[in-house]
């Protein structure tokens, strides 16, 4: 199938080849066979990508991978940025998305110029650009040069600017001293940001992030006093992993989740009740949190609910301390607040009265009425009875099954490998890339092929291996009429076939 899928490729006409990968300009897809835009066309369907979502398309020969990537400026910019890429596996009709446009260091795009047409009226000129830096020698370390920090360091080390699709070199006299002094102030900026950012890049707040199978507190508290009814909308602000949404969901609250990390394309709309659980806590700049809370508060209709991780609720030791809180052994930041302390930072923030509700649990009323009614109802003791469907464990995926989920496109990859050789492969039979995510993700490719037998048809690859050893009966079958080959000159693949579908006794 895999073979079947390869052959395709040999008629690509131009692009850019870049290992196992080729590279087209959509423009290019014009002069390519019907099949290999038949390929294009159903990857798009798949992927549901609409006129104008990508730019480029990278074709795969090692896998049925179909990459419809999106470069900003792709004929502005001399090295466009790549803003988003959605990668189409035409054999599981997978769909993996990743969006680039907030990378601080993103990927760019060398040698343009092959991408496109040989007449296209704009190729010579991006040609001429690439034939200078060549020249001077700037394409020497091509493993780094596709990120955008390391290439304008390339640049600027040489002395080197380009402006429009031209270099121009260092300018001299009074021009230089100034532009000098102006990059000097610029690069200092810059590296007070990147240090900056370095420090968010050390803090992955997303990884506290924990799998519940009951309510959140804040949430429990909101429907002990009768705010969680089906007739209000619920938001929950940095929802995590979803369990709290997921439960609300089950017992016809119209409830949705918002989260930067898990949640992030989820749009952001006004609600009557607005949960901020344990999110203020794990933001290491104050300024941060002045702002989450403000925004959640502005889509707030009634009611908005903010818990924190209270002092005295977390073992800080083995933490580092850091600003106004720990970083802990996971690169996760949180701070322990003070009953009196949230109270405040909340008045102080939203400009009008926090209610406690419980340690660490507020309320902040932007419905004044039903504000008193819920001061009334606590003063009378008041409590809604928790509903009995939120309190058994929420039905989600287990852990197990998540990082299933995250390895099946590379366990596909290796699976496809597989059936085309009929056998387990061994390292030097699989692609460099593909062989070096396996062993980050999953430590050997042994590990590998065991999880791809237990996710896939095993009956699949012993079928392939009878078709291989008939494939070889013949294959030697043929031979004979020329001669016996002797084993000790034949390739190192059919080598392993003969130890695999024949044993070691076979000479």
């Amino acid at each position: 199938m895999l073979d079947r899928h390869s052959s395709v490729f040999e008629d690509l006409q131009g692009g850019k080849q870049v290992r196992d990968h080729s590279y087209l300009h959509v423009s290019l897809l014009l002069e390519q066979s019907p099949s290999i835009r038949r390929i294009v066309d159903t990857a798009r369907e798949l992927a549901r990508a609409g006129e104008g979502t990508f730019n480029v398309v990278r074709f795969s020969r090692l896998s049925h991978e179909v990459g419809l990537l999106n470069y900003l400026r792709f004929f502005e910019d001399p090295f466009p940025v790549l803003a988003s890429s959605c990668v189409v596996d035409l054999a599981s009709k997978s769909v993996r998305r990743t969006d680039f446009s907030q990378r601080k260091n993103p990927n760019i795009l060398h040698r343009k110029e092959l991408l496109l047409p040989p007449a296209h009226p704009k190729r010579s000129q991006y040609a001429k650009l690439t034939a200078e830096l060549e020249r001077r020698g700037m394409f020497s370390d091509p493993q780094r040069i596709g990120f955008q920090k390391f290439w304008m360091g390339q640049l600027a080390s040489h002395g080197l600017k380009i402006r429009g699709h031209s270099i121009v070199e260092a300018s001299s006299s009074k021009t230089a001293i100034k532009e000098k002094t102006d990059e000097e102030t610029n690069e200092t900026a810059r590296k007070d940001e990147e240090r900056r950012e370095e420090k968010k890049r050390e803090i992955e707040r997303h990884r506290t992030a924990i799998v519940r199978d009951r309510l959140s507190a804040p949430m429990q508290a909101l429907a002990r006093h009768g705010l969680l009814v089906s007739d209000r909308t619920v938001l929950d602000y940095g929802c995590g992993q979803g369990d709290d949404v997921r439960a609300l969901q089950a017992v016809g609250i119209s409830v949705t989740g918002w989260d930067p990390h898990y949640a992030k394309d989820v749009p952001l709309a006004p609600a009557d009740v607005v949960n901020v659980g344990f999110v203020l806590n794990v933001i290491e700049e104050p300024r941060e949190r002045i702002q989450a809370v403000r925004r959640a508060f502005e889509l707030t209709r009634q009611c908005l609910s903010v818990a924190v991780m209270v002092v005295g609720k977390g073992d800080t030791s083995g933490q580092r301390p850091y600003r106004d809180g720990f970083i802990s052994e996971r690169a996760t930041f949180q701070k322990y607040f003070r009953q009196e302390e949230l109270k405040e930072f909340l008045d102080r923030s939203l400009g009008t009265e926090a209610i406690a509700v419980g340690p660490g649990i507020f309320f902040v009323f932007k419905d004044k009425i039903l504000e008193q009614r819920f001061l009334l109802d606590r003063q009378r003791r008041i409590r809604v009875p928790l509903p009995p469907e939120l309190r058994p464990p929420l039905d989600r995926p287990t852990l197990a099954d998540r990082r299933m989920e995250t390895l099946r496109p590379l366990l596909e990859r290796l699976w496809q490998q597989m059936l085309a050789m009929g056998r387990p492969l061994v390292e030097e039979e699989v692609s460099p890339d593909l062989l070096s995510e396996i062993q980050g993700q999953m430590g050997s490719l042994r590990r590998a092929e065991r999880l791809g037998r237990s996710l896939f048809n095993e009956q699949e690859l012993i079928g392939a291996g009878k078709s291989r050893r008939e494939d070889l009966l013949v294959y030697f079958g043929l031979n004979l009429f020329n001669g016996r080959t002797r084993y000790s000159t034949l390739a190192p693949e059919l080598q392993r076939d003969i130890k695999i579908f024949f044993g070691n006794g076979t000479s």
